[in-house]
């Protein structure tokens, strides 16, 4: 039995025999062999059966014979791993003959040596049943819609194949192309030049020309590539889907970023009803999706996807991959190689990088995500209970990021205090990683909305203010009374840049007293694309060419509460989905607003609140919704249906 004396002489450094995962690799056999003699020999069992005559000293050099002797290309035949498996089960039916002692000891090994945790997973073990095919041959059906999400005229890749070439192609053409994609698929193989990215630079804004950090790297993938990934990803992501925890958003169906700012800034308020401080600390990763470990991620891989030539496949298409940086005089650079990653510009890219992370550990704070956007937030009676709390939770976090390789960078991550005690106002929290402290903001942006320290919304509206008007103004110039953009160009060039910039996260703003900063840069949009003159009251503006300044809180509705009631989370849904649904019933979801505003008055309070937003103006507060007042109370905020979601935000 060599196996129970494995020197510590097998070229793997500390830590890296426990993570190695190359499937049917050498390295992996000897990091579970070594682990098994270490574990055995720090139990004691190692000293007690050389003592009875059982074990046997060994080397490197017979494990290495014996593994080069039963290692064979062919999955079913015996290999050195298997052999190791039958060498521990053998052991334990000679240690004892009781099944619930062989399997706690089983599973205390796995728990201390993550190198046979891996075992677990490569058997399958760890990873959910499903009834689903993954490794079947691609079907026509897959390959059509894979196609019908593919964006027009975006540039190609390395191949020069555009998409519309594609969309446009033959039957006969589609038949072969799923043939060859089935045929890469089963043989985990693909061209070289899908592997090849042209990446192409451009300078973020306000930024020097000179600094190299200064540029925003686009990666052009080829088309065909795309459209393998997207066959690919309907497959895997309806089983990774359930195993993702609730407190990830990034790129999911239903979830947007506007959820996670919700239910931060709720949470936020919630504990200024109660009377409590409040930490946040926002993360930064440092290039987190370049950083991704391949190895750590093919473990994960084999915990989440059940098949495991699906998840060969997918480690095939991360392998090998290297890149072009191209400029707009036509240079090239020289062809650089890509060790870790995932490649961006992929579609698939967003799922591999959830699954990851999908391990975060348990803090004492609650954690919000959306992809590497990472926020904790702690509240406490005292303000050192928070950073107590919020420095032990950054320990964990940062041993976790360590441990799978990815950077937080100590530079960019933020702290950030909420309360309403305005003796209080400078008060900085002391959180520190790695013994440096964390800057602290008095207003930090997360995702997009700055939230200062008693959520007013007031530094945010004013940035919200600014660019709007700049594109207020761009707008400006394409009209004219006498020359101009047609009318439908106006009106979508509108919704495109200022409505866009203007309604982003309303939900979470929208009850702000600063609010009307935003809503006469908006009605002078309007009046742009309309051709109405300044003086034209705002109460005239055509409300059915887009939303009116006074409509801005119409994405609550719309855009937030259908979702809720869709399932955004049972935070939100036990507070106000149902209630939406009991109460407006199917007006809610065929989308009432234009028949129910024509007949406001009595029927419209028994009925559907849902179409107030549309009209949401003076002529709505005086027929219908005061009436509203007095069912719905405290609830009801300026006139506006915003605060009838019972407990969405209140």
């Amino acid at each position: 039995m060599h196996w129970l004396n494995m020197s510590s002489g097998t070229g793997l450094t500390h830590g890296e025999d426990k993570y190695v995962v190359m499937l049917g690799g050498l390295h992996i056999e000897m990091a579970m062999w070594k682990t098994y003699g270490d574990y055995l020999e720090a139990s004691g069992w190692t000293t007690a059966l050389t003592k009875a005559g059982i074990a046997s000293s060994g080397t490197v050099d017979s494990f290495l014979k014996a593994s080069h002797l039963t290692r064979t290309r062919h999955a079913h035949q015996v290999s050195a791993l298997a052999l190791a498996k039958l060498q521990q089960d053998a052991f334990l039916d000679m240690v004892t003959d009781d099944e619930k002692t062989k399997e706690a000891w089983r599973q205390d090994m796995i728990t201390k040596s993550p190198t046979f945790h891996y075992w677990e997973c490569w058997t399958g073990n760890q990873a959910p049943s499903v009834d689903v095919d993954m490794s079947g041959q691609f079907t026509t059906a897959e390959l059509r819609a894979a196609i019908g999400n593919l964006r027009q005229g975006k540039s190609p890749g390395h191949d020069n194949i555009h998409p519309e070439f594609v969309t446009h192609q033959s039957e006969t053409t589609s038949a072969w192309l799923c043939s060859f994609f089935s045929s890469c698929f089963q043989r985990s193989k693909l061209p070289k030049t899908w592997r090849r990215a042209a990446v192409i630079a451009l300078r973020k804004p306000g930024k020097t020309a000179e600094d190299p950090k200064a540029y925003r790297p686009i990666s052009l993938l080829c088309v065909p590539f795309k459209i393998l990934e997207r066959m690919i990803l309907s497959r895997i992501e309806p089983v990774v889907d359930t195993q993702l925890p609730r407190e990830q958003a990034g790129f999911r169906r239903g979830r947007s970023t506007v959820d996670q700012v919700t239910l931060l800034t709720q949470d936020i308020e919630d504990s200024f009803q109660a009377k409590e401080k409040v930490g946040v600390v926002l993360l930064d990763l440092t290039a987190a999706y370049d950083t991704v470990w391949h190895r750590g991620l093919h473990l994960k891989l084999l915990r989440t996807i059940p098949d495991r030539h699906m998840v060969k496949f997918i480690m095939e298409m991360l392998s090998n991959r290297s890149f072009i940086l191209r400029t707009s005089d036509g240079q090239r650079s020289r062809l650089r190689r890509l060790r870790n990653g995932v490649p961006q510009g992929s579609v698939l890219s967003p799922l591999l990088f959830n699954i990851y992370i999908h391990d975060l550990p348990e803090t004492t704070s609650r954690q919000y995500g959306y992809a590497d956007d990472l926020a904790i937030m702690l509240r406490r009676t005292t303000w050192s209970a928070v950073e107590q709390g919020l420095n032990q939770d950054m320990g964990i976090l940062a041993a976790y990021l360590r441990k799978w390789r990815l950077q937080l960078s100590t530079g960019k991550t933020v702290s950030a205090a909420y309360h309403l005690c305005n003796r209080e106002a400078k008060r900085e929290l002391s959180v520190s990683v790695d013994n440096k402290r964390l800057e602290h903001q008095l207003a930090p942006k997360y995702l997009g909305v700055r939230l200062d320290r008693t959520l007013s919304y007031k530094q945010h509206l004013e940035e919200v203010r600014a660019k709007v008007t700049a594109r207020v103004s761009l707008i400006r110039r394409l009209a004219g009374t006498t020359w101009g953009a047609s009318a439908r160009t106006l009106r979508i060039s509108t919704q495109a840049l200022v409505f866009s910039a203007a309604e982003y996260c309303a939900p979470v703003w929208s009850r702000s007293p600063h609010v009307k900063k935003v809503d006469p840069v908006i009605n002078n949009a309007l009046r742009i694309i309309t051709g109405c003159q300044k003086p034209t009251p705002v109460s005239y503006l055509p409300r059915d060419v887009v939303p009116s300044g006074s409509g801005l809180l119409s994405p609550l509705v719309v855009g937030c509460c259908l979702p809720l009631v869709e399932g955004c989370g049972p935070p939100m849904v036990e507070g106000s989905g149902p209630p939406l649904v009991e109460r407006c019933g199917p007006p809610l979801v065929e989308g009432c607003s234009p028949p129910l505003v024509e007949r406001c008055g009595p029927p419209l309070v028994e009925g559907c609140v849902l179409p107030l937003v549309e009209g949401c103006g003076p002529p709505l507060v005086e027929g219908c919704v005061l009436p509203l007042v007095e069912g719905c109370g405290f609830p009801l905020v300026q006139g506006c249906v915003l605060p009838l979601v019972e407990g969405c935000l209140q």
